[in-house]
């Protein structure tokens, strides 16, 4: 029963799947391992032969034949198991990209709830550290496997046919180690996840402590989140004990039954030789054979210890896999294509991120296609909630979203964000150019393309300033640029994607208020070809739109222009009157006069 819970495990089987692309390569491995093996049996039939014949008759020919046949026997085994692990490390190369970039797809695709609550670092260290421990294991798995099957049947046979006395004597012993390894499997296994979990945990608080250094060092915490880390690694350092002591036990117990083996044969040999019903080459190379009986069962004990190990870094592979979502699309007779009519409804939408706390509450709207729509509220209220269900990134509790009219849970995800798409608050820059950022939009996009968004973004006046311009590098999450410049760049890289529907997070965040004005401006042009959301508080935002949303507490409390709102709505009101108007629209008005640089064509 424990043995078909073991082979039937879903490490062992999730195992299984990875190494089938190699199994050609891992029975070549196979084929070199018993042929090592296989050499090796001769080793101690050569040495019995030179001690009871070659020697006693002291031909210096047979001793020099039989030294010669040890030496090319040994060197073709040693040769066999070389090239048996030259194979083995490229089965576990092969595997550890293999795994990585599936690993990766399913990370790609899990939903951005799993990615809001992940650390960072835990993640990374499963992608790295923990494929790492697979693989080291994986590559040999099924070669060692094998390998303990058909050595340790070829010695027993042989150790029966050169004595079949002592043979009975030393395999009554293997059960005990089975008995063994049963005994120490679950506190092996409990270690192996106690040192992987606590390892993924330090790797996410280094990762976090790096990326807030500066802020760390401005609060003179560097020190509080030192002793923290110390706490962590002594845990670790713990658990790291616990685990070795689990496996230094483990090989004792098997050890001392392989002395117990040995010692029996020894006691037991001895006095056979000396009733003259064993020869001393015999004993000799029975002494040589129970080493090699016992060899694949260290093997297997080998192998059980290191699983635990890896099996800990299976599940946690696992924990990534089995989240991953299934696609949610559904036949669809008339996907959605770039030339859809991009029109946005919400009808009766409710989610929540945890269940004791709303964002939206029975929220329904209509934004019509051309229209160019703005969504304010204060802080909480839900606005930035929309563009993330508007996208696919998180999906309602209840009701429904309809872009073209088609509902967007039929719909893939690729498929809605070539129509659909989000420039959020926080948009995040690559270590990169500016021009291979931008071209996250549109690979294709040709330079005048690009010259086209960064005027409409306001970015001509960075671009000049930039010894490189378009080839300036940005440096890790685009730091070489401000808050105001990062924004832009962002929003330019999205118009690259020509969009039906954008929705824009604060669109003129961190932007003064001529720059602001400036890029509503030309934005306008954009905004008569397509759907336009955009979330602000700011008031040359807000009056620049169409129509308002106004959105409290999850959901649409009124809509309309400013000139009714201002009168109608006490939440509106109560928004306009807590923002600083004056130097946006001392801006807006000086830019009115200006001239747009034609039709945006991207």
């Amino acid at each position: 029963m424990h043995w078909k819970k073991l082979v039937l495990s879903p490490e062992h089987r999730w195992l299984g799947r990875q190494v089938r692309p190699f199994l050609p390569l891992l029975i070549a491995n196979l084929i070199c391992i018993v042929a090592a093996s296989a050499l090796t049996l001769a080793d101690p039939l050569i040495v019995k032969w030179l001690i009871d014949v070659a020697i006693p008759k002291r031909n210096p020919r047979l001793v020099l034949m039989g030294t010669a046949a040890f030496c090319i026997v040994y060197l073709a085994s040693l040769g066999m198991s070389y090239l048996a692990a030259f194979i083995s490390s490229i089965v576990t190369q092969k595997m550890a990209f293999r795994v990585r970039m599936s690993l990766l797809r399913c990370i790609h695709i899990l939903p951005t709830k799993y990615h809001g609550d992940a650390q960072v670092g835990e993640m990374l260290y499963r992608v790295g550290q923990d494929v790492d421990r697979v693989v080291e294991i994986s590559g040999d798995l099924f070669p060692s496997t094998m390998h303990i099957v058909i050595v340790g049947v070829m010695v027993a046979v042989t150790m029966g046919v050169l004595n079949w006395p002592l043979t009975s004597i030393v395999l009554p012993l293997l059960p005990i180690f089975y008995w063994i390894q049963q005994k120490f499997a679950g506190r092996l296994k409990i270690a192996a996840d106690r040192v992987q979990t606590q390892a993924g945990t330090i790797n996410a608080f280094l990762q976090e402590h790096l990326a807030g250094m500066m802020q760390l060092q401005l609060l003179n915490r560097t020190g509080t989140q030192g002793r923290r880390f110390a706490r962590l690694v002594a845990e670790g350092a713990k658990f790291q004990v616990q685990q070795r002591v689990t496996e230094i036990a483990f090989g004792g117990a098997s050890v001392s039954v392989v002395v117990l083996g040995m010692s029996l044969i020894l006691g037991f040999g001895g006095y056979e030789v000396t009733r003259g019903t064993l020869t001393i080459g015999g004993l000799v190379a029975f002494y040589g054979y129970i080493v090699r009986l016992f060899e694949p069962v260290n093997i297997g004990i080998d192998l059980q210890s290191r699983f635990q190990r890896v099996g800990a870094s299976i599940r946690r592979i696992l924990e990534i896999t089995d989240k991953q979502q299934s696609s949610t699309t559904q036949p669809s007779a008339t996907p959605i294509g770039p030339h859809v009519v991009p029109d946005l409804e919400f009808q009766s939408v409710w989610f929540s991120y945890t269940e004791d706390r709303p964002a939206l509450r029975n929220m329904s709207f209509h934004v019509e296609a051309g229209e160019t729509v703005a969504l304010v509220g204060l802080n909480g209220s839900g606005k930035s909630t929309i563009g993330l269900l508007a996208t696919r990134l998180y999906v309602p509790d209840a009701g429904c979203i309809f872009v073209g009219g088609q509902d967007i849970k039929d719909v893939s995800r690729w498929n809605l964000r070539t129509v659909i798409t989000l420039v959020p608050q926080d948009p995040v820059l690559f270590n990169d150019t500016i021009r291979e950022n931008l071209l996250y939009g549109n690979p294709s996009a040709t330079r005048g393309d690009l010259e086209r968004v960064a005027a409409v973004t306001q970015l001509e006046e960075v671009l000049r300033k930039l010894p490189r311009g378009f080839d300036e590098p940005l440096g890790p999450l685009g730091g070489r640029l401000s808050g105001g410049e990062k924004k832009r760049l962002a929003l330019a890289r999205t118009l690259l994607q020509q969009p039906g529907i954008l929705i824009v997070d604060e669109i003129t965040s961190a932007l003064d208020g001529p720059t602001a004005a400036g890029l509503l401006q030309e934005l306008k042009l954009f905004r008569e070809a397509r759907t336009l959301v955009v979330i602000s508080h700011r008031p040359a935002t807000i009056l620049w739109a169409d129509r308002i949303l106004v959105v409290d507490q999850g959901r649409i409390v009124d809509s309309g222009r400013h000139a009714d709102l201002i009168l109608s709505c006490q939440v509106y009101r109560t928004i306009w009157q807590s923002q600083d108007r004056m130097p946006e629209a001392a801006s807006l008005n000086s830019q009115s006069g200006r001239s747009a640089i034609g039709m945006v064509r991207i």
